[in-house]
């Protein structure tokens, strides 16, 4: 039993190695020319102060925006239907393909002056679970999902 729980400790810290880059360029979902940010909503897919929460891209309108390629959207105020999906490495030992991959979608109205950050992050350890949820920064609430509660062995990562 100590031999599993050390191999799934080191699937975990590997996994954990190799988390992908975080770009800061921003994706302009408008015509013309730079907007105030006073004048367009900002969507963030990354949080800075946690690397485990982000998205791998968000589909806004039929525009896929890849997280490889931007950390940031500015776009007009109104309102958008937000697609966004995430692939959140596994222990092989619970999922073979060593990864689970999950997506999500709903309607949101975004304001001009705004800063959301659309969050998923997963817990560990056997039973894990994953959330994602939207929050206005510029509110500090959550608008859209349930916010992530840590699990027993997410401590395992501090």
């Amino acid at each position: 039993m100590i031999r599993i729980f050390l191999v799934f400790l080191i699937v975990l810290a590997s996994s954990c190695a190799s988390a992908p880059k975080h770009p800061t360029a921003i994706y302009q979902a408008y015509d013309g020319a730079e907007l105030g940010s006073d004048s367009v909503a900002s969507i963030l897919m990354v949080v800075r102060s946690d690397l485990r929460d982000y998205v791998d891209w968000v589909q806004i309108d039929n525009t896929t925006i890849d997280h490889d390629e931007y950390g940031e959207i500015r776009i007009p105020p109104g309102t958008y239907v937000l697609e966004w999906g995430r692939k959140f490495p596994v222990s092989p030992m619970v999922k073979l393909s060593g990864s689970e991959k999950r997506e999500w979608s709903t309607n949101v109205t975004l304001e001009a002056g705004h800063v959301y950050t659309i969050h998923a992050k997963r817990t560990v350890g056997p039973g894990y679970r994953i959330y994602s949820w939207i929050t206005d920064d510029s509110r500090n609430e959550v608008i859209w999902g349930k916010k992530y509660t840590p699990g027993p062995y997410d401590q395992l990562l501090k």
